[in-house]
């Protein structure tokens, strides 16, 4: 009888200790959610097409300005395996990437980013095209390659291509020309079908 009392006890402490450690956990997981907030928050705005297309009349006119065109590779394929939620969640890291880059370059012109298509931002600097492919490079590295995984586990490696112009044509020209040569040259392989173990959170 003693003996089945120690062992419930014990069952029990473990019990507690496993609550504890996952109350812990969550605590944990929502002061770091807490952090990206308020890093997200004090960071560079988006703005939509329209306010773009509204600015792009003045920023054209102007010799000190260049453009910045960013564009997803593959993300295409992120709707098609994962569907909106999927996509709207590659679409806020891309953002963030962006905005981040914005943030610590001092040659941004507006401080402002524009969202002029599904994976597509624009950003304008004030000064050279060195200043420009810096901040550009910048978010590049920033994102890197990331995967997106599917709820069936099909994943799709995301990365990050950009153009440069001293009008907003040139910049999205170039971003073309980019992206026409990782075709012809078979870079962009980046999707992967395979499944993968999901836990249960």
């Amino acid at each position: 009888m003693r003996h089945r009392k120690s062992r419930s006890t014990a069952v029990k402490k473990g019990r507690v200790a496993a609550l504890s450690a996952e109350v812990a956990r969550l605590k944990e997981r929502e002061m770091e959610l807490e952090e990206r907030l308020a890093v997200a928050e004090s960071l560079p705005q988006i703005a939509d097409r329209q306010s773009f297309e509204e600015a792009r009349i003045r920023l054209d006119k102007d010799p000190s300005i260049i453009f910045i065109m960013f564009d997803a590779n593959n993300f295409g394929m992120v709707n098609k395996i994962g569907g909106h939620d999927l996509g709207n969640k590659g679409i806020d890291e891309i953002s963030l990437a962006i905005r981040s880059a914005v943030q610590r370059s001092p040659h941004a012109s507006t401080r402002q980013i524009w969202r002029i298509g599904g994976d597509e931002f624009v950003v304008a600097v004030k000064g050279s095209y060195h200043a420009a492919h810096e901040l550009a490079l910048d978010a590049v590295a920033e994102y890197g390659h990331r995967s997106l995984i599917s709820s069936s586990g099909e994943v799709v490696v995301i990365s990050i291509e950009h153009g440069i112009g001293s009008t907003f044509c040139e910049a999205d020209q170039e971003l073309r020309r980019y992206k026409d040569a990782r075709r012809a040259s078979d870079m962009d392989t980046h999707y992967i079908r395979y499944s993968v173990p999901f836990e249960s959170k």
